[in-house]
């Protein structure tokens, strides 16, 4: 494919949707959004409500209603055992929760789930608050909880001084609770009316040359609909996206694969990779199949100390989580297999699950990012994992120029 070639593709599809009843339903889900948001945000400055608990666990006998602790600082964190960023944040609570022990202030933990779930996960991850199980969901909504995490400050008057995400709640913010200070809170935007200006398209791709290295890229999903937005990727990466295929998985002409685009696209979610691949295939002239190769590859495998060094998962949902970057991969309630391909992106290498390991799996792997070869030796010190190199049939991901 020729650059002046590529020079003349861009492609842009974008179908409005204008009728009436789409602008109200906007509209509507708006005002449910803004009211979500304004039902915890206007409890504060206001007497915290009673709690009404059915049962605590990890807390001390008599009683514990919210009026007993005037005079004391309490931290109301509203979670749950199947929730990952809720999980994500008990290390953090755990931190505050020491250093604020002997400083008169109070963390109680809100679940709606009952405590054959609540107290298996106990003895796996360490909470340091009181749990509270709130199974008929009356604390969440009296609080207006409507997601969690969400954490509430009250002060020792009894009267909600804040809200947030726990990921935000800071030593310095309960200390200001504590000394009486004001909490500034940022304003909250007010809820815009739908002009008659049309709504978000229904379908848009956008695919562009450009010689621009690296800028911004987002990726979302939202009410049915996938969105990629990249002002420069590479063919290899733009495919790698369309055929949730990893980039060491797809080979190809190097000045082919290495050509770079912006794009653009918003499909309905059940589509989106059906769709994207037609666009890339038709409007850039490429031929794409699948072959199987014999190559060279990495194969994670077990050690004798793997179960002693593997961590079972403290989280009691399906889903999982997994994030990484700067030295890290940090994974909860993740399989063995996700581990795998997490190596892959850093390792740029293929690499297989060989270990045999059942089950899901909580880890935090730290490396030198600027030795991404030094995670081979922090599997084996961190997780009891070893990695072996074997010759194996893989099947790739084969992409020409169908124009030549």
């Amino acid at each position: 494919m020729h650059h002046s070639h590529l020079l003349k593709i861009a492609i842009i599809v974008q179908i409005f949707a204008t009728s009436v009843i789409a602008q109200e339903t906007s509209v509507e889900k708006t005002k449910v959004l803004v009211m979500n948001v304004m039902g915890e945000q206007s409890l504060i400055g206001q007497t915290a409500p009673e709690l009404n608990i059915e049962k605590y666990l990890q807390a001390p006998e008599g009683e514990k209603s919210l009026s007993t602790l005037k005079g004391k600082v309490v931290v109301l964190e509203f979670w749950a055992t199947w929730c990952a960023p809720c999980v994500a944040e008990i290390p953090h609570l755990n931190q505050l929760s020491e250093e604020f022990r002997d400083k008169q202030v109070q963390f109680i933990s809100i679940t709606d789930e009952g405590e054959d779930v609540v107290a298996p996960f106990l003895k796996r991850q360490e909470m340091k608050s009181w749990i509270g199980l709130d199974t008929d969901r009356s604390a969440f909504e009296a609080y207006g909880v409507k997601g969690i995490p969400r954490t509430f400050l009250i002060n020792q008057k009894g009267i909600i001084a804040t809200s947030l995400h726990p990921v935000g709640l800071s030593s310095d913010m309960i200390k200001k609770v504590i000394n009486g200070e004001k909490i500034e809170l940022p304003k909250l935007p007010k809820p815009k009316t739908v002009k008659n200006e049309g709504t978000d398209p229904i379908f848009k791709i956008l695919i562009a040359p450009t010689e621009k290295e690296g800028g911004r890229s987002s990726s979302k999903i939202s009410k049915g609909y996938k969105q990629q937005e990249a002002e420069s990727r590479t063919l290899h990466q733009i495919l790698s996206m369309a055929y949730g295929v990893p980039t060491t998985r797809i080979i190809g002409p190097e000045a082919l694969l290495e050509s770079r685009y912006e794009i653009s696209v918003r499909l309905p979610t059940n589509q989106f990779e059906l769709l994207f691949q037609q666009a890339l295939t038709a409007s850039l002239q490429l031929r794409v199949s699948n072959q199987k190769k014999s190559v060279e590859v990495f194969v994670l495998t077990a050690g004798e100390d793997s179960a002693e060094k593997l961590k079972p998962t403290v989280m009691g949902s399906s889903g999982s989580m997994t994030s990484g970057g700067r030295g890290k991969i940090k994974t909860m309630n993740g399989e063995i297999s996700r581990l795998a391909q997490s190596l892959e992106y850093v390792l740029e290498r293929i690499v297989e699950n060989g270990t045999g390991i059942k089950g899901k799996y909580d880890w935090e792997l730290t490396y030198d990012e600027d030795d991404p070869n030094s995670v081979l030796a922090a599997l084996k010190e961190q997780l009891g994992l070893r990695i072996r190199k074997e010759q194996r049939e893989i099947e790739f991901l084969v992409v020409n120029d169908a124009s030549d």
